[in-house]
């Protein structure tokens, strides 16, 4: 852990952001953009999907799911995109669950 000193008297809350030099609070806007991102694309595919154009292949939606669920999860409800789909119903929850889980033992 990383220990910026600020003046005034809030050092000692300061400490709890930082983590190995990365602004924690710098980390979770990255996380959210991607998410963000993930979002973007799964209302995309249902736009395309909608007005007859280019797909994105599920496996890359699956991906996505992986790497960012809550953009994925979002999206899916947003725009009720794949929610017929059992891969898409289930596994994208198990994810989620697992991205929880490890942000509670990491952090």
């Amino acid at each position: 852990m990383v220990y910026k000193p600020l003046p005034g008297r809030y050092n000692k809350y300061i400490m709890i952001f930082y983590t190995e030099g990365i602004c924690l609070v710098k980390k979770m806007i990255i996380y959210l953009t991607l998410n963000l991102i993930s979002f973007i694309i799964y209302g995309v595919d249902k736009y395309n999907a909608v007005h007859q154009g280019a797909r994105i292949h599920e496996g890359l939606l699956l991906l996505l799911g992986f790497l960012l669920p809550i953009g994925a999860i979002t999206g899916t409800l947003v725009f009720n995109h794949k929610v017929n789909i059992p891969a898409f119903r289930f596994a994208v929850p198990v994810f989620l669950c697992l991205h929880v889980l490890l942000y509670i033992f990491i952090a």
